[in-house]
């Protein structure tokens, strides 16, 4: 009797064992501006260097966060880890000290024990999809700009660097900041035939919108190819330097 007692007891810290040995990752995923109140949008502009990445711990322990550029794959390396929290939200403040460059995160805990779960992928996105961009808003004072794109009339349809239209005209949009956060910005575009050098004055300007807005400009369009840029403007400071559209050479449309 004493002995199948012995090896009930067993059976028993053997089951115990497993259901504790490894913790359920982590829930509620989320990232958010410096203040760690406001959210950047699956795939959104980060426009300062901090970003908050946060998620719900279902146990007490750590969170560890995987973050990466997207051109770089998983691997479990380079970890930042919070400090230990109870059960509940923990967050990790991060430098995305790359302007420019688009990121993807995921995150997974360890619990008191140091036993860690399983990763849990940011959003509802494909891996390596942008999770967010980090756009460096420059200098104080100085508005910035973003994701420049071309577009069909009907506002929809992107149109790729190099695409040919048999339309007369085409949208050219960008979105726009303020160092703030706060105020109007408006897009100035440079818009020559290729073949012909930008000269660095603008040809065109989208009315004013709001901070974290999209400014969009309707260009009127004659035969022929086109290469384009844009910068931002806040009325008062202009945007340093231009963006131009694409990142092929200047010499092709």
């Amino acid at each position: 009797m004493r002995l199948r007692l012995t090896a009930a007891a067993c059976l028993l810290a053997a089951a115990a064992h497993t259901a504790w040995a490894q913790p359920a990752p982590p829930t509620n995923l989320g990232q958010f501006r410096a203040n760690g109140a406001t959210p950047i949008a699956e795939g959104g502009l980060l426009v300062s260097e901090c970003v908050v990445l946060q998620a719900t711990l279902p146990v007490a322990g750590t969170l560890q966060i995987e973050l990466k550029p997207t051109s770089v794959p998983f691997d479990g390396t380079d970890l930042k880890q919070s400090a230990s929290v109870a059960a509940g939200i923990a967050s990790i403040v991060l430098s995305a000290n790359s302007p420019g460059a688009q990121y993807h995160w995921r995150a997974r805990m360890l619990d008191d024990a140091g036993i860690p779960s399983t990763w849990a992928d940011f959003g509802t996105n494909s891996d390596p999809a942008i999770d967010f961009e980090y756009l460096n808003l420059g200098p104080p004072s100085a508005p910035s700009i973003g994701r420049p794109q071309q577009v069909l009339p009907d506002g929809v349809t992107v149109l790729p660097p190099g695409t040919t239209t048999s339309e007369t005209s085409v949208i050219l949009r960008a979105t726009v900041f303020t160092w703030t956060g706060t105020g109007s910005v408006s897009v100035l575009a440079e818009i020559q035939p290729v073949g012909t050098d930008f000269t660095g004055i603008a040809t065109h300007q989208s009315p004013f919108v709001s901070s974290g807005s999209v400014a969009t400009i309707n260009v009127g369009l004659t035969t022929g190819a086109y290469h384009w840029r844009v910068q931002s403007t806040d009325s008062v400071t202009t945007s340093l330097g231009w963006i131009s559209f694409g990142g092929n050479a200047e010499d092709v449309a």
